[in-house]
């Protein structure tokens, strides 16, 4: 490389703040693990030139950067060390990055199936366990009686894990069983933690649990495609490996059918924060908006005749000092997010853009995570009422504290008149 090169971009990282030995660095995971679980410490000194690997800085240019702004003063061989480094454990969008991901694709897309990557951590490999562990929760939900299949469009599930969820993940697919197994095909769509915002990832790999393969339904997928582009559809698949929301609600809608496989449409959804800072009129005018409504327009064309089900495997509110908050969470704090949580849920029997309005009204100053999900649930069913049949604040403080929550709901969405 020489001084007139430009520096390679940094990539999408989760990149946290530790001590280490006494010192300061940046912890720098990689999302797709490229390198394996092998992590990357950097000297918080250095960060000003992490900000500048941004594609459009030469050597030259970050050197007498980093002294002007920064009053860094580093060498060339520094920065050319770091960047040799950073390469080595594919963090830059260069060609070492671009040669190790076209092999984990193709590796991705030539198994007969995406495994289950949550066994054993949040639920038993065993089918036998598995089943006995759900059908524990589905019992402690004995308050509701058995659902009916009339009329059911949707349904809004927590992606927490089942240890916090449990007993409202019971109490939903319970109540939602007789339509699962009476429908033609599911379709699921899931909160992509690492996505990009307003951004529909697909997959045409099919979906397995301990009971066996959901298979894929290609001709949907490949509706939705049509629309959508296969480098955009497809930009980010490699997240559908180890993202747990689609994977969360695929288990337990295998469990409801008693093991019975149904085609699923797995759908990861980035955040929607262009489209919640719109009003309804800014929506519908927003290319972004329009491009994904057109493609649950292929979707619903492509699935005409068949018994339909859609799931939103979303939680809701992320608040509390884990999640960045100055201070925990009191009771009446509490109460004032329930409060916020009902405000949205009851959003839904006014469609997409109500819901999104009623986090946007906020800032999305709750952190809900399945906005993206539910909206487009919403838009995909219509016209719904909606029953929350559970609901809860979960403990998520790392040394067991109660100041920091995710909530989560169970919701079950019924067609009008239905």
């Amino acid at each position: 490389m020489n001084d007139d090169s430009l520096l390679p971009r940094l990539r999408p990282l989760s990149i946290d703040r530790v001590r280490h030995q006494g010192d300061e660095f940046f912890l720098m995971r990689d999302r797709l693990q490229l390198a394996g679980e092998e992590t990357l410490l950097v000297p918080v000194a250095l960060g000003p030139l992490l900000l500048l690997l941004d594609g459009r800085h030469t050597v030259t240019a970050a050197l007498s950067n980093l002294r002007t702004q920064y009053g860094l003063t580093l060498e060339r061989e520094q920065i050319l060390g770091l960047m040799q480094t950073l390469s080595a454990c594919y963090l830059l969008e260069d060609a070492a990055y671009r040669s190790a991901l076209a092999e984990l694709r193709a590796g991705w897309r030539s198994a007969p199936h995406r495994s289950p990557a949550l066994t054993d951590r949040v639920y038993p490999a065993d089918r036998h366990a598995l089943g006995t562990m759900l059908r524990g929760w589905e019992h402690q939900a004995s308050a509701y009686e058995d659902g009916t299949a009339d009329g059911l469009a949707g349904l809004i599930s927590p992606h927490i894990d089942y240890q916090r969820g449990g007993p409202v993940y019971g109490a939903l697919w319970r109540r939602a069983a007789p339509a699962l197994r009476e429908a033609d095909l599911v379709v699921i769509f899931g909160t992509d933690h690492h996505g990009s915002p307003g951004r529909l990832t697909l997959t045409r790999q099919p979906y397995a649990t301990p009971w066996g393969v959901l298979p894929a339904a290609p001709a949907a997928v490949d509706a939705m495609v049509d629309v959508l582009g296969e480098d955009e559809a497809f930009a980010e698949e490699l997240h559908h490996r180890d993202e747990h929301s689609v994977e969360l609600a695929a288990v337990w809608l295998h469990h409801a059918r008693g093991g019975r496989p149904v085609p699923v449409v797995p759908v990861l959804c980035g955040h929607p924060l262009g489209w919640m800072q719109s009003s309804e009129r800014g929506m519908a005018d927003d290319p972004s908006w329009q491009t994904v409504m057109a493609a649950l327009e292929a979707l619903r064309t492509a699935t005409a005749g068949k018994r339909v089900i859609v799931v939103a495997a979303a939680d809701l509110a992320h608040v509390g000092p884990a999640f960045g908050d100055p201070r925990p969470y009191s009771p009446a704090a509490k109460t004032a997010v329930r409060r916020a949580d009902e405000d949205l849920l009851a959003a839904c029997e006014s469609g997409p853009a109500a819901v999104l309005a009623s986090a946007g009204r906020t800032g999305d100053r709750y952190r809900i995570c399945g906005l993206s999900p539910i909206a487009l649930t919403l838009a995909f069913t219509g016209p719904v009422r909606a029953e929350t049949v559970g609901y809860d604040q979960c403990p998520a403080d790392h040394d067991g504290g109660d100041g920091s929550i995710v909530t989560i709901a169970g919701t079950l969405l019924r067609r009008r008149g239905g």
